[in-house]
Parts: structure tokens; sequence; C-alpha cells
């Protein structure tokens, strides 16, 4: 079980989990909140719905996955709140610096990406992950600010609005078509682009 998470934030890092190539969005910029996690997570959750709901038994990540995402100084460890995916639950996780988001890829890692806390009440966070057994298809995953949404962009210039949970995160899957995905919220809007997929990985032979 791996993941490799980039230490600074900036507009696209490329991670590498378990065989699966995760591209982490992050709005570029910095936060200089000096609140604790606790405070900052409460305020947060103002502008980001999955972080008001009511904390269920399965927010908590098993212990080996909260020292591989969730292990870090000023993570708020009750603040965390879960969501499904087609290869198990993601994770929201609030920390004094800003809000993170996890999705498990389909072998055992985890593609993780982060925002500033001033970007993140704005446009949310995302995460990207493309699995070379699939390379036809992406899986993104966005906790959106209230009001916001998300928008795919094909190459051809169609659009197609991708449905949230009630707590207003989304996990969809992308077609190779896809250029972009627009995020439109009252208090701001970015694009996130689409990476070049990787090659598929050749199909094992038979043998003879």
């Amino acid at each position: 079980m791996a993941i490799r998470t980039a230490k600074r934030l900036s507009a696209v890092f490329i991670v590498v989990a378990a065989g699966a190539v995760a591209v982490i969005v992050a709005s570029a910029g910095r936060s200089h909140s000096t609140a604790s996690a606790s405070a900052v997570s409460v305020d947060r959750a103002f502008a980001v719905p999955v972080l008001k709901r009511v904390a269920r038994a399965d927010d908590t990540p098993p212990a080996n996955l909260t020292r591989m995402i969730a292990a870090r100084p000023g993570v708020d460890q009750a603040g965390i709140r879960s969501f499904s995916t087609d290869a198990g639950r993601g994770y929201v996780i609030p920390q004094a610096d800003g809000l993170c988001i996890a999705i498990p890829d389909p072998v055992d890692g985890f593609g993780k990406a982060c925002a500033p806390s001033a970007s993140a009440s704005k446009t949310g966070v995302a995460v990207l992950m493309v699995d070379p057994t699939q390379s036809d298809r992406a899986t993104i995953a966005l906790a959106l600010p209230a009001g916001a949404t998300a928008t795919a962009i094909d190459n051809a210039g169609g659009s197609a609005v991708l449905a949230a949970e009630a707590d207003n995160v989304v996990v969809a899957n992308l077609s190779r078509n896809t250029a972009k995905v627009h995020i439109a919220g009252p208090s701001g809007s970015t694009d996130i682009p689409m990476p070049v997929r990787p090659p598929a990985l050749p199909h094992a032979q038979p043998s003879a």
C-alpha cells in the first residue's frame, strides 16, 4: 500500500499509488491562518457542506489509512468525513492550513489532494485518478462549496453537469474525450484540465 503526496500546493501534481496514476489538483496560493485545526474546520464547514454533516461510524478511517492519509500535524481527526467511490471509501480531510480529499485506487493505494483554506472555500478540492488498466476513463472526486457545481467539458465543446451527492461531493468517471472540468460557485470558479492519459498496460498473454 503506497501513496506519495506533494508538499507544495500548486496547480497539478502527479502521484503514483500502487500502479494507478493520481493527478492531484490543488489551487495555487498560500494559507496564512494560524487558527487551530478545530476552529478552522468549523469555520470552513459553512462553505463545504460535507464538513457540516453529522459524523458517522464510517467517517473514521482505519488506523492503517489514518497513518497514510491523515497523520500530519494539524489534521482535524474528528472533522474527517467519508464518501462512497467505486473502489471503497474516500475521505474529506480538514486540516489547519487547508482541506484535503483522498480516494482509493483499484489496487491498494490512495490518491490525495490538498488546497489552501481560501481556495477550498471558493472552489473546493479535487483529486483525479487515472488507472492504466482502464486508460479510457479517469475518476474524479470533488468536495464542493455550497452552491457550486462541476461540469465536464469535452473536446468538442459539449458539456455535462456532474451529479453531486447531498453533501455536494462529486464522484464521477470521465471519458477520454473530456477536456476539462469547470467548477463554478458563488465565490469563484476554476478549470481542472485533464492530463495526458498514460498508455494502457499490456494484457497478460496466456502461456502456451
